[in-house]
């Protein structure tokens, strides 16, 4: 009946409600219903946690609000792993269109550029940069370059997901303050950023550049189209 087809797209909006726009096909009841091939196959998603996962885990997913949890006695790692692929935590994903996130690779890559860290723990003067929180960054910035550069492979998203549900490391969060300083400091890093880029560019060459450096353009940091 048209009550119940009605009931059934309602159910079927709040279970896809919360991820953002253009992140996976819009989808119909008659879709589901048929099972088209792309209810079957979303690229950007691992196979064991496409729709069917999804559709069936939903309620379990908004036991936590949508947001991911590193107690695996608190949420599964499945559950965290659906939680980041499907962009439901705007803190835990791989997606660098969120301020938030520019701001996080922005500070990863401003904090490899340090000398590493003293053996004393808290020497004067030396930044305290362990080794596991090296990993940490390393692995988060390569989880964000396989997501925009090559989103149907997922080994380092999985190691990444999985290295967070085990360690204390955690992403940086802002206060208003914050957020206001670094936008106008980002803004004003970006320019220096087209700078570099270019010196690089012509000294290493355009085909040197396209091979070494311009996957990560636009995805770690930023840069013009023609960069």
């Amino acid at each position: 009946s048209n009550e119940d087809t009605r009931d059934l797209l309602l159910l079927l909006q709040r279970k896809l409600s919360d991820i953002p726009n253009g992140h996976i096909p819009v989808l119909t009841l008659a879709d589901i219903v048929k099972q088209t091939p792309k209810t079957l196959l979303l690229p950007n998603i691992p196979p064991d946690l496409q729709l069917a996962f999804f559709l069936t885990e939903r309620t379990l997913i908004n036991s936590s609000h949508g947001l991911a949890i590193k107690d695996e006695n608190l949420q599964h790692i499945d559950v965290t792993r659906a939680i980041f692929y499907y962009r439901l935590d705007e803190v835990h994903q791989f997606q660098r269109y969120h301020d938030s996130h520019r701001w996080n690779i922005a500070i990863f890559l401003a904090i490899l550029t340090l000398p590493r860290t003293s053996s004393e723990p808290w020497c004067p003067g030396v930044v305290h940069f362990p080794p596991a929180a090296r990993r940490f960054v390393i692995a988060y910035l390569a989880a964000v370059l396989e997501h925009h550069n090559t989103p149907e492979v997922f080994e380092q998203r999985e190691l990444f997901v999985r290295l967070w549900k085990n360690t204390r490391y955690e992403f940086y969060t802002f206060g208003s303050g914050q957020k206001k300083l670094l936008k106008v400091e980002i803004k004003r890093l970006n320019i220096e950023w087209e700078k570099v880029l270019d010196r690089v560019k012509e000294e290493m060459g355009e085909d040197n550049y396209n091979r070494r450096v311009a996957k990560f353009v636009g995805v770690l940091m930023p840069g013009r189209k023609d960069q």
